[in-house]
C-alpha cells in the first residue's frame, strides 16, 4: 500500500477523535459573529454618505473598526477551532466574553433609540446563553482532548 492509500485509511478510520458537538455549535456562533461584522464593515462603506449626512465621521469610524474587530476575529476564532490550533482554547474564553461585552457597550452606551432598546430581555437571555455555551465548551473535558491529542495520533 502506498503511503497515499494509508493516510486516507487512517483518516477513515473509527479511532479518529471527531470533533465535539459543543465545539461544532460555537464555531457557527464565531460564523455568525463574524458575518455580521463583515455586515457592519460593509454596509458602513455602503452607506457611507448617509451616515455623515445623519451623523458624525466619528460614527462611521466606529463602525468600519469595529465591523473589522468583529470580522477578522470571528474569523481568527473560526479558523484556529477548524485547524485545532493550540492557542484557540485559551481564546474561547476571551472571544467568547468579548463579543458580548461590545455588544452591550454598543446597545447600553451608543444606541439613542428608545424602540431599539424593547428586545432587551431576548437579546440578555441570548447573551446568557452564548457565555453559557462558551463557558462550557471551554470547560469540556471533551473538547479540551481535542484540542492536546495530535492529528498525528488519530
Amino acid at each position: 500500500m502506498t503511503e497515499n492509500a494509508t493516510d486516507r485509511q487512517d483518516q477513515n478510520s473509527p479511532d479518529r477523535m471527531r470533533r465535539p458537538f459543543l465545539l461544532k455549535v460555537l464555531i457557527w456562533g464565531f460564523v455568525i459573529w463574524s458575518l455580521l461584522g463583515w455586515l457592519r464593515f460593509g454596509r458602513g462603506i455602503g452607506d457611507r454618505a448617509l451616515i455623515f449626512e445623519l451623523l458624525s465621521p466619528a460614527v462611521l469610524g466606529y463602525l468600519l473598526f469595529s465591523g473589522l474587530v468583529w470580522g477578522a476575529g470571528g474569523m481568527i476564532m473560526v479558523w484556529g477551532l477548524l485547524r485545532r490550533a493550540s492557542w484557540s482554547p485559551v481564546l474561547i474564553w476571551i472571544a467568547g466574553a468579548l463579543f458580548p461585552v461590545l455588544y452591550w457597550f454598543e446597545r447600553l452606551v451608543l444606541w439613542k433609540d428608545v424602540a431599539a432598546r424593547a428586545n432587551w430581555p431576548f437579546m440578555l437571555v441570548l447573551t446568557l446563553v452564548w457565555l453559557g455555551l462558551a463557558a462550557w465548551t471551554g470547560r469540556s473535558q471533551r473538547v479540551r482532548d481535542f484540542f492536546t491529542t495530535s492529528e498525528k495520533d488519530n
